[in-house]
Protein backbone atom coordinates (compact mmCIF):
# COMPACT_ATOMS: atom_id res chain seq x y z
CA UNK A 1 0.00 0.00 0.00
CA UNK A 2 1.47 3.33 -0.97
CA UNK A 3 2.54 5.87 2.02
CA UNK A 4 1.21 9.37 1.70
CA UNK A 5 1.98 12.28 3.18
CA UNK A 6 -0.27 15.14 3.91
CA UNK A 7 1.50 18.35 4.35
CA UNK A 8 -0.91 20.76 5.08
CA UNK A 9 -4.47 19.70 6.89
CA UNK A 10 -6.19 20.81 9.88
CA UNK A 11 -6.24 18.69 12.67
CA UNK A 12 -8.01 21.55 14.76
CA UNK A 13 -10.93 21.15 12.91
CA UNK A 14 -12.12 18.04 12.94
CA UNK A 15 -14.94 17.37 14.92
CA UNK A 16 -13.48 14.26 16.87
CA UNK A 17 -9.57 14.74 16.81
CA UNK A 18 -8.84 11.86 19.10
CA UNK A 19 -10.34 9.26 17.18
CA UNK A 20 -9.07 10.88 14.15
CA UNK A 21 -5.55 10.41 15.51
CA UNK A 22 -6.07 6.84 16.79
CA UNK A 23 -7.27 5.72 13.50
CA UNK A 24 -4.56 7.13 11.87
CA UNK A 25 -2.37 4.37 13.40
CA UNK A 26 -4.09 1.79 11.11
CA UNK A 27 -4.12 3.89 7.79
CA UNK A 28 -1.48 4.42 5.31
CA UNK A 29 -1.20 8.56 6.14
CA UNK A 30 0.57 10.52 7.77
CA UNK A 31 -0.49 14.23 8.48
CA UNK A 32 1.40 17.04 8.84
CA UNK A 33 -1.10 19.49 11.04
CA UNK A 34 -0.98 22.80 11.27
CA UNK A 35 -1.85 25.34 13.77
CA UNK A 36 -3.62 28.58 13.15
CA UNK A 37 -2.90 30.25 16.75
CA UNK A 38 -0.32 29.55 19.16
CA UNK A 39 -2.78 29.12 22.02
CA UNK A 40 -3.93 25.68 20.50
CA UNK A 41 -0.03 24.33 20.00
CA UNK A 42 0.92 23.66 23.51
CA UNK A 43 -1.89 21.01 24.23
CA UNK A 44 -1.73 19.50 20.75
CA UNK A 45 1.68 18.93 20.56
CA UNK A 46 1.33 17.52 24.22
CA UNK A 47 -1.58 15.32 23.16
CA UNK A 48 0.47 13.94 20.06
CA UNK A 49 3.92 13.45 20.99
CA UNK A 50 3.91 10.07 21.58
CA UNK A 51 1.66 9.60 17.98
CA UNK A 52 3.63 8.09 14.52
CA UNK A 53 1.38 9.38 12.12
CA UNK A 54 0.65 13.13 13.28
CA UNK A 55 2.89 16.17 13.54
CA UNK A 56 1.99 19.34 15.09
CA UNK A 57 2.95 22.24 14.21
CA UNK A 58 2.69 25.96 15.73
CA UNK A 59 1.29 28.36 13.62
CA UNK A 60 -0.30 32.32 13.55
CA UNK A 61 -2.41 32.47 10.26
CA UNK A 62 -2.05 35.40 8.54
CA UNK A 63 -5.71 36.29 8.69
CA UNK A 64 -5.92 35.98 12.12
CA UNK A 65 -3.02 38.54 12.55
CA UNK A 66 -5.02 40.81 9.60
CA UNK A 67 -8.03 40.79 12.23
CA UNK A 68 -5.84 41.80 15.30
CA UNK A 69 -7.38 38.82 17.01
CA UNK A 70 -3.67 37.22 18.61
CA UNK A 71 -3.35 38.35 22.09
CA UNK A 72 0.59 40.09 22.85
CA UNK A 73 0.55 37.09 25.39
CA UNK A 74 -0.25 34.85 22.98
CA UNK A 75 1.54 35.82 20.09
CA UNK A 76 4.54 35.50 22.90
CA UNK A 77 3.93 32.39 23.52
CA UNK A 78 3.73 31.40 19.77
CA UNK A 79 7.58 33.06 19.27
CA UNK A 80 8.85 31.08 21.88
CA UNK A 81 7.31 27.84 21.09
CA UNK A 82 8.59 28.44 17.29
CA UNK A 83 12.18 28.63 18.75
CA UNK A 84 12.26 24.84 19.59
CA UNK A 85 9.48 23.74 17.44
CA UNK A 86 10.88 21.35 13.63
CA UNK A 87 7.21 22.30 12.50
CA UNK A 88 6.23 25.91 11.39
CA UNK A 89 2.77 26.28 9.91
CA UNK A 90 0.27 27.98 9.43
CA UNK A 91 2.17 31.14 8.65
CA UNK A 92 2.43 33.72 5.99
CA UNK A 93 1.32 36.63 4.31
CA UNK A 94 -2.15 37.03 2.47
CA UNK A 95 -1.99 40.79 1.16
CA UNK A 96 -4.93 40.20 -1.06
CA UNK A 97 -8.16 42.93 -0.74
CA UNK A 98 -10.56 40.69 0.53
CA UNK A 99 -7.95 40.01 3.86
CA UNK A 100 -6.35 43.87 4.04
CA UNK A 101 -9.17 45.71 2.71
CA UNK A 102 -9.63 48.38 -0.19
CA UNK A 103 -9.54 51.69 1.91
CA UNK A 104 -5.89 52.94 1.74
CA UNK A 105 -5.12 54.28 5.31
CA UNK A 106 -6.44 51.00 7.22
CA UNK A 107 -5.09 48.67 4.28
CA UNK A 108 -1.99 49.59 4.58
CA UNK A 109 -1.92 49.46 8.55
CA UNK A 110 -3.07 45.69 8.33
CA UNK A 111 -0.10 45.42 5.60
CA UNK A 112 2.34 46.36 8.12
CA UNK A 113 0.91 44.15 10.90
CA UNK A 114 1.39 41.24 8.62
CA UNK A 115 4.87 42.09 7.67
CA UNK A 116 5.84 42.77 10.87
CA UNK A 117 4.81 39.80 12.23
CA UNK A 118 5.96 37.53 9.67
CA UNK A 119 9.05 39.04 9.53
CA UNK A 120 9.26 38.62 13.50
CA UNK A 121 8.17 35.13 13.32
CA UNK A 122 11.25 33.84 10.34
CA UNK A 123 13.61 35.89 12.22
CA UNK A 124 13.07 33.79 14.85
CA UNK A 125 12.87 30.40 13.12
CA UNK A 126 15.91 31.20 11.14
CA UNK A 127 17.90 32.13 14.02
CA UNK A 128 19.14 28.91 15.52
CA UNK A 129 21.46 26.30 13.93
CA UNK A 130 21.27 23.09 13.37
CA UNK A 131 23.94 21.96 15.80
CA UNK A 132 22.15 24.09 18.67
CA UNK A 133 18.85 22.34 17.70
CA UNK A 134 19.59 18.94 17.28
CA UNK A 135 21.63 19.35 20.68
CA UNK A 136 18.44 20.24 22.24
CA UNK A 137 16.53 17.68 20.76
CA UNK A 138 18.96 15.15 22.13
CA UNK A 139 18.43 16.23 25.44
CA UNK A 140 15.43 17.10 25.80
CA UNK A 141 13.42 13.17 25.36
CA UNK A 142 10.43 14.48 27.05
CA UNK A 143 9.50 16.06 24.26
CA UNK A 144 11.25 14.51 21.27
CA UNK A 145 12.52 11.07 20.54
CA UNK A 146 16.05 10.29 20.94
CA UNK A 147 17.59 10.69 17.55
CA UNK A 148 19.06 7.13 16.09
CA UNK A 149 22.67 6.77 15.90
CA UNK A 150 21.88 6.31 11.88
CA UNK A 151 20.34 10.26 11.74
CA UNK A 152 23.35 11.80 10.38
CA UNK A 153 23.35 9.11 7.32
CA UNK A 154 19.93 9.28 7.35
CA UNK A 155 19.48 12.82 7.03
CA UNK A 156 22.38 12.87 4.09
CA UNK A 157 20.40 10.39 2.11
CA UNK A 158 17.28 11.66 2.18
CA UNK A 159 18.65 15.41 1.39
CA UNK A 160 20.17 13.85 -2.16
CA UNK A 161 16.74 14.76 -3.82
CA UNK A 162 16.76 18.41 -2.50
CA UNK A 163 18.53 21.51 -5.02
CA UNK A 164 21.84 21.95 -3.92
CA UNK A 165 21.60 19.53 -1.34
CA UNK A 166 25.20 19.17 0.02
CA UNK A 167 24.95 22.98 1.64
CA UNK A 168 21.58 22.18 3.29
CA UNK A 169 21.44 21.19 6.90
CA UNK A 170 17.53 21.80 7.53
CA UNK A 171 16.13 22.07 11.18
CA UNK A 172 12.94 23.19 10.89
CA UNK A 173 9.87 22.65 8.37
CA UNK A 174 8.08 25.80 7.00
CA UNK A 175 4.40 25.76 5.74
CA UNK A 176 3.84 29.19 3.88
CA UNK A 177 0.67 31.18 3.07
CA UNK A 178 1.26 33.09 0.56
CA UNK A 179 -1.67 35.30 -1.59
CA UNK A 180 -0.30 38.11 -3.88
CA UNK A 181 2.48 38.76 -1.22
CA UNK A 182 5.19 36.84 -3.48
CA UNK A 183 8.28 39.54 -3.54
CA UNK A 184 7.77 40.24 -0.08
CA UNK A 185 7.90 36.36 1.42
CA UNK A 186 11.44 36.65 -0.76
CA UNK A 187 12.72 39.56 0.56
CA UNK A 188 12.00 38.73 3.97
CA UNK A 189 13.45 34.96 3.98
CA UNK A 190 16.19 36.76 1.88
CA UNK A 191 16.90 39.13 5.00
CA UNK A 192 16.83 36.50 7.38
CA UNK A 193 18.78 33.92 5.18
CA UNK A 194 16.33 31.56 6.16
CA UNK A 195 17.19 28.95 3.31
CA UNK A 196 19.83 28.12 4.98
CA UNK A 197 18.03 26.03 7.80
CA UNK A 198 14.85 26.31 7.27
CA UNK A 199 12.96 24.09 4.51
CA UNK A 200 10.40 26.71 3.04
CA UNK A 201 7.15 24.52 1.19
CA UNK A 202 4.82 27.22 -0.11
CA UNK A 203 0.82 25.76 0.46
CA UNK A 204 -1.37 26.42 -2.17
CA UNK A 205 0.79 29.66 -3.48
CA UNK A 206 -1.60 31.96 -5.41
CA UNK A 207 1.33 34.85 -6.74
CA UNK A 208 2.74 35.78 -9.82
CA UNK A 209 4.65 33.76 -11.95
CA UNK A 210 8.29 35.67 -11.42
CA UNK A 211 7.72 35.84 -7.82
CA UNK A 212 7.09 31.29 -8.71
CA UNK A 213 10.42 30.99 -10.36
CA UNK A 214 12.02 32.73 -7.82
CA UNK A 215 10.99 30.86 -5.10
CA UNK A 216 12.17 27.61 -7.15
CA UNK A 217 15.02 29.17 -7.69
CA UNK A 218 15.99 29.59 -3.75
CA UNK A 219 14.65 25.98 -3.23
CA UNK A 220 11.40 26.74 -1.99
CA UNK A 221 8.96 23.29 -2.16
CA UNK A 222 5.06 23.68 -2.90
CA UNK A 223 2.60 21.27 -1.21
CA UNK A 224 -0.48 20.79 -3.82
CA UNK A 225 -4.17 20.40 -3.30
CA UNK A 226 -6.88 19.70 -5.40
CA UNK A 227 -8.45 22.66 -4.48
CA UNK A 228 -5.29 24.60 -6.39
CA UNK A 229 -5.24 22.39 -9.58
CA UNK A 230 -9.11 22.88 -9.79
CA UNK A 231 -8.15 26.66 -10.61
CA UNK A 232 -6.60 27.79 -14.24
CA UNK A 233 -3.90 29.34 -12.93
CA UNK A 234 -3.45 26.93 -10.13
CA UNK A 235 -2.33 24.30 -12.50
CA UNK A 236 -0.74 26.89 -14.89
CA UNK A 237 1.39 27.17 -11.67
CA UNK A 238 1.96 23.31 -11.47
CA UNK A 239 3.40 23.32 -14.72
CA UNK A 240 6.38 25.32 -13.86
CA UNK A 241 7.49 23.22 -10.85
CA UNK A 242 9.63 20.91 -10.88
CA UNK A 243 8.52 17.83 -9.60
CA UNK A 244 11.25 17.10 -7.05
CA UNK A 245 9.80 20.05 -5.36
CA UNK A 246 6.30 19.38 -4.81
CA UNK A 247 4.42 18.03 -2.29
CA UNK A 248 0.79 16.55 -1.54
CA UNK A 249 -1.44 18.34 0.77
CA UNK A 250 -5.56 18.42 1.57
CA UNK A 251 -5.54 21.99 3.26
CA UNK A 252 -8.36 20.16 4.82
CA UNK A 253 -11.42 20.28 6.78
CA UNK A 254 -11.60 23.80 5.71
CA UNK A 255 -14.17 25.14 8.83
CA UNK A 256 -14.34 23.90 12.01
CA UNK A 257 -16.62 21.23 12.80
CA UNK A 258 -16.28 20.15 8.92
CA UNK A 259 -16.60 16.25 8.76
CA UNK A 260 -13.46 14.95 6.85
CA UNK A 261 -12.53 11.59 7.36
CA UNK A 262 -8.97 9.98 7.26
CA UNK A 263 -10.74 8.33 4.04
CA UNK A 264 -11.31 11.98 2.34
CA UNK A 265 -8.11 12.95 2.91
CA UNK A 266 -6.72 9.95 1.09
CA UNK A 267 -8.88 10.57 -2.02
CA UNK A 268 -8.31 14.15 -1.97
CA UNK A 269 -4.40 13.83 -1.96
CA UNK A 270 -4.55 10.48 -4.44
CA UNK A 271 -6.94 12.84 -6.57
CA UNK A 272 -4.40 15.08 -6.46
CA UNK A 273 -1.39 13.16 -7.51
CA UNK A 274 -3.60 11.46 -10.53
CA UNK A 275 -3.70 15.58 -12.07
CA UNK A 276 -0.07 16.08 -11.05
CA UNK A 277 0.62 13.16 -13.54
CA UNK A 278 -1.85 14.08 -15.70
CA UNK A 279 -0.46 18.06 -16.35
CA UNK A 280 3.22 16.94 -15.44
CA UNK A 281 2.85 13.98 -18.70
CA UNK A 282 4.34 10.99 -16.76
CA UNK A 283 2.69 8.29 -15.10
CA UNK A 284 1.34 8.16 -11.99
CA UNK A 285 3.38 5.60 -10.47
CA UNK A 286 6.51 8.41 -11.65
CA UNK A 287 5.13 11.11 -9.61
CA UNK A 288 4.31 9.34 -6.54
CA UNK A 289 8.06 8.23 -6.88
CA UNK A 290 9.06 11.63 -6.79
CA UNK A 291 6.97 13.13 -4.54
CA UNK A 292 7.83 9.69 -2.15
CA UNK A 293 11.55 11.27 -1.90
CA UNK A 294 10.51 14.92 -0.74
CA UNK A 295 8.21 13.12 1.79
CA UNK A 296 10.65 11.28 3.09
CA UNK A 297 13.02 14.27 3.28
CA UNK A 298 10.25 16.60 5.03
CA UNK A 299 9.80 13.62 7.76
CA UNK A 300 13.93 12.88 8.46
CA UNK A 301 13.60 16.80 9.02
CA UNK A 302 10.72 16.24 11.78
CA UNK A 303 11.44 12.84 13.48
CA UNK A 304 15.43 12.10 12.99
CA UNK A 305 14.72 9.30 11.13
CA UNK A 306 13.68 7.51 7.71
CA UNK A 307 9.41 7.20 8.48
CA UNK A 308 8.60 5.35 5.12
Amino acid sequence: MRKLLDAHMHLEFVPEPGAFVSALAESPLTVLAMGIRPGQACARMRDMRTQDHVIPGVGMHPWLISKNSITAAEYLEGLALMKTSPLIGEIGLDLGPRIVGTEPSESARVRARQLDAFDEIIGVCAERTRSEFADERCSNTSVHAQKSPAYTNSLAQAAESLPQAESLAYTKVLSIHCVRAGKELIRILDTHHAWDNCLCICHSFCGDGNSLHELCQRGAWFSVSEQMLATKKGRAYLKQLPLNQILLETDLPRRDGECSSIDTLIRSLTRTLDEIARIKGCTNEDAYQEIHKQQNVVLTILEGSKRF
